[in-house]
């Protein structure tokens, strides 16, 4: 009997797992996918997203792009694009520095976000967080099975 239950429970389960399609996958991001793909570069290196629950966002006039991740210590962001205006944040996980943000009234910060379809891209120099460094090239890439049409963190998925 408590086989069937464990049986039952791990179907449930994979039932379960198997309809949250905007769960991370890292890499190169693939086109009309049922799962979200995220690619994010800082200092022209590629940033591990594998840990990360990745979601796109519509919402009011708002295009959003986030991977969260459970650990406050784990590799995430959230990228907004609002009224032709970009604000981001990124944290990375074990980097050094390992915290940054868009500051566009800071020296050389700049941020282009452009929307093709399920496509958002993000590009531009972004500055360490607190500090006076020269700022990095960054860019996102996301290629998104769904938009949320809820502001981020409150879509109930993941």
């Amino acid at each position: 009997m408590a086989s069937a239950r464990s049986a039952l429970l791990l179907a449930a389960l994979a039932f379960v797992v198997s309809g949250c399609s905007d769960d991370a996958t890292s890499g190169t991001p693939q086109k009309s996918s049922d799962v979200t793909t995220v690619e994010l570069t800082l200092k022209d290196q590629p940033i591990d997203l594998s840990s990360a629950t990745l979601k796109c966002y519509d919402f009011e006039g708002h295009v959003s792009v986030e991977a969260s991740n459970k650990d406050p210590e784990g590799t995430h962001f959230l990228m907004d694009y609002f009224n032709n205006a970009v604000s981001l944040s990124i944290k990375v996980k074990g980097a050094d520095p390992d915290l940054y943000d868009l500051d566009t009234t800071k020296p050389g910060q700049s941020a282009a976000a452009k929307r093709d379809g399920d496509t958002v891209t993000v590009t531009g120099m972004i500055g360490v967080s607190l500090s006076d460094d020269p700022p990095s090239k960054f860019s996102i890439t996301a290629h998104c099975a769904k938009f949320f049409a809820t502001p981020p963190g409150s879509s109930g998925v993941g």
